[in-house]
């Protein structure tokens, strides 16, 4: 994998923002502005598979991918629940938290058969 677009890749991902800035008119600073445009369009093509994907994950599994600054009761807020609801919904969860808190987790935020 191109190491650019890895590292492009590593930033989407982590919830972190690249911001890029061109250079001066020289033939190298056309293609690496070029090299910078194809990027951007990559990451803005990654993102909108991520969204759709964690879209489609939440709708069809109940599930929700943690990203960079969430907190349990950001993402209990977002879902119209409460912190000890997603601790019910997710046993072991409380252990977890703070030492292994990171992006990418998932954690169930609907149940497919809730209980009664």
């Amino acid at each position: 994998m191109n190491p650019k677009l890895a590292l492009v890749l590593a930033l989407v991902l982590s919830g972190c923002v690249l911001i890029l800035t061109g250079g001066c008119a020289t033939s190298q600073s056309k293609q690496t502005d070029m090299e910078v445009v194809e990027l951007q369009n990559r990451v803005e093509n990654l993102e909108a598979v991520s969204s759709a994907l964690t879209t489609e994950l939440i709708e069809k599994e109940g599930k929700y991918i943690t990203r960079q600054g969430d907190t349990l009761a950001l993402i209990a807020k977002k879902f119209n629940l409460q912190v000890k609801d997603i601790y019910r919904m997710n046993p072991g969860l409380q252990s977890q938290i703070p030492k292994n808190w990171k992006p990418g987790m998932i954690i169930v935020v609907r149940e497919i058969e809730p209980n009664k």
